[in-house]
């Protein structure tokens, strides 16, 4: 192997224990035959440019230090001649921090200035005029399709969610994250709240809940305010829903399928239950949810079908045990990303390893280093006399200073 390849230190990677481990090794061999240690530098995979790159960002010391050795060995080129490309983007500013009226706005809504939004905008502009435009992709001959496009991040965070968001929102075929994570994702959490409604009329949050979900669409002055205040003592959501539907067209519609869902959730069970939402209706719920959220939910809802299936062939038929069973159980989803012909993929640097694309966006490589991770600035020692002339600054529980 090669240190480059020893690059996850969640995982205890030391590119300075990799190269000890090696020439322990090396005496060992030499002590019974003949041993060489052959450096393989020729890169089969990427382009004479990108490699340039590499070994240019490299070339400083400070750079090369994780990679155990300086200098790092220049890469050898297999693929001469083919096109390829590295471009760098400047810096996303951050603006200046304005005061607001925090009751003015949802604590939580992202700014329409900040870096995260103004980049992710910034690449799903870019990627859509690639493909309205037909941008030819010249090592391939043909025209850019979105397939060839792989964006990477360093986690699963506000970045990773957003540049999903503002692809689909930009009509950009996106694949949707490479682990889904079902609980959260924003149409199963609606679905799940159908649920409880349809369980428990008086459950006023979960009926509040889907009637401002894309199923119904409801708007907080016109529609959900005037609906649910000044009621009478004691009398729920639901109840007043029904009481005064001829009032408002959309609270007609709602309902009235409201009234059909709870009673398919009563008689047959969670998988027509949910089918049932999903399918019915003029649109249907599944392109009510697509209209407002994208399609990268459509991977969650199938998931989520498919999870009500396997629930009923060894449970009974029970909307309210299914959602007990999977609020309790539900996983990660890990999806295979690597055939994916006809959407862009969004997957962490960690999850692409191994997967090859012919355009790559790393979309947060500025960010500084977690120094809790790497550990402490000084390794603090254990005797108690040597403290008092011992530094004290460390970033992790293993290096603090013991009691005395």
């Amino acid at each position: 192997g090669d240190m480059k390849q020893s690059i996850y230190s969640f995982q205890g990677a030391d590119v300075s224990l990799f190269k000890e481990k090696e020439l322990d090794l090396g005496k060992r061999l030499a002590a019974v035959t003949a041993y060489e240690n052959v450096p393989l530098t020729l890169s089969f995979r990427t382009t004479e440019p990108v490699l340039t790159f590499v070994d240019a960002a490299f070339a400083h010391e400070d750079a090369a230090e994780g990679l155990g050795a300086f200098p790092i060995p220049a890469h050898g080129v297999c693929r001469e001649g083919v096109a390829g490309e590295v471009e760098l983007w400047p810096l996303t500013p951050r603006p200046e921090k304005l005061e607001i009226n925090a009751w003015d706005a949802p604590v939580d809504a992202p700014e329409s200035d900040h870096p995260v939004r103004v980049l992710c905008d910034r690449v799903a502009s870019t990627v859509r005029a690639w493909l309205q435009k037909g941008e030819q992709l010249e090592s391939r001959g043909r025209a850019v399709l979105p397939g060839d496009i792989l964006i990477l991040v360093q986690s699963r965070g506000a970045l990773f969610r957003d540049i999903i968001q503002r692809l689909s929102a930009a009509g950009v075929p996106v694949a949707g994250p490479d682990r889904l994570k079902l609980i959260d994702d924003p149409a199963v959490e609606d679905l799940l709240s159908f649920a409880r409604a349809a369980l428990s009329p008086a459950d006023d949050l979960s009926l509040a809940e889907i009637l401002k979900s894309p199923l119904f669409g409801f708007d907080d002055d016109r529609d959900l305010f005037p609906l649910a205040y000044n009621r009478d003592v004691g009398e729920s959501l639901w109840r007043a829903l029904q009481t005064r539907r001829r009032e408002n067209p959309k609270w007609e519609r709602a309902a009235r399928e409201i009234a059909i869902a709870r009673s398919v959730a009563r008689d047959r069970g969670p998988y027509a239950f949910f089918s049932h939402i999903l399918e019915t209706g003029a649109p249907s719920g599944r392109r009510r949810f697509f209209a407002r959220l994208g399609e990268a939910s459509a991977d969650a809802i199938d998931e989520l079908l498919r999870q009500t299936i396997d629930f009923e062939n060894g449970n009974p038929r029970s909307l309210r045990e299914f959602v007990a069973w999977f609020e309790q159980s539900a996983n990660d989803i890990k999806r295979e990303m690597e055939r994916q012909d006809n959407a862009v993929r969004v997957m962490t640097v960690h999850g692409a390893k191994g997967l090859e694309a012919d355009i790559v966006f790393l979309l947060d490589a500025h960010r500084e280093a977690n120094l809790r991770k790497i550990g402490p600035v000084f390794q603090l020692s254990s005797d108690a006399d040597a403290l008092t002339h011992a530094p004290v600054l460390s970033w992790s529980k293993d290096g603090d200073a013991p009691a005395t």
